[in-house]
């Protein structure tokens, strides 16, 4: 729909671009035969190849990516990609393990006693007020002497786990032995915190039985049919 059919001065940063007849469009075709016509959120038929200038030099005009192919012998469509996302989602949800990423711990002066920043440890000497008392020149009860308390930081996340994946070497995963490598594969949003990660504990809930415990040596890489959905990382086991 033409919203201004009647004279218009259109100016950017100062500049006069348009002192005659123009036609303005918002969210819709334009079919006039003014002298310029704008239209925002949809292309204008031959208007289309209309260029753009910013701050007097032509925007330049990015690659376009390659649409499906509508002569394609066999067409995927979106209700079969759907439902792969859905059978993958599924088996990430009702079968996945859960992996404690883990991450630097927390840093925080111990309240018990007085910190050396020279060599980075306790001084010995308890401060008044403190949970634990104890006498000067001893190590500090509270903070076993380092000076600082640490609080553990760790996610736990979903995850489809397979031991030995033949198919770490396709991703530059150059090991003699592949045991002890694990690929985990998991929704792609988790993709930030498996990079920060600086180990893994795997099989959580096993943790009172053995403990295995990973770190990451490739990945993660973006997966999936059509939309990259998920992505897969692989860990070498350190502890276990």
């Amino acid at each position: 729909m033409a919203t201004v059919a009647e004279q218009l001065e259109l100016s950017l940063h100062g500049h006069e671009t348009a002192g005659e007849t123009t036609d303005l469009f918002v969210a819709g075709p334009s079919f006039a035969s003014g002298d310029v016509a704008l239209v925002l959120g949809m292309a204008a038929g031959a208007l289309a190849h209309l260029p753009v200038y910013l701050h007097g030099s032509e925007l330049p005009t990015g690659p376009s990516c390659p649409v499906l192919d509508p002569t394609a012998s066999i067409q995927i469509s979106d209700d079969l990609i759907r439902i792969y996302q859905s059978r993958i989602d599924a088996l990430i949800n009702q079968l996945g393990k859960n992996v404690y990423l883990e991450f630097d711990p927390l840093r925080e002066p111990c309240v018990n006693c007085v910190y050396d920043a020279v060599r980075k440890r306790s001084k010995g000497i308890y401060v008044p007020g403190g949970p634990r008392p104890f006498p000067r020149g001893r190590r500090c009860p509270y903070c076993k002497g380092a000076g600082f308390l640490e609080t553990a930081v760790e996610t736990c996340i979903k995850c489809l786990l397979k031991w030995n994946a033949a198919d770490a070497a396709n991703f530059g995963v150059s090991v003699s032995d592949t045991r002890g490598i694990v690929r985990l594969k998991t929704y792609l949003d988790h993709a930030p915190g498996i990079m920060r990660a600086t180990t893994a504990l795997v099989h959580r809930d096993v943790a009172g039985v053995m403990t295995l415990r990973v770190k990451r040596i490739r990945g993660p890489y973006p997966v999936g049919l059509r939309q990259d959905r998920y992505c897969v990382s692989f860990w070498e086991l350190v502890d276990g």
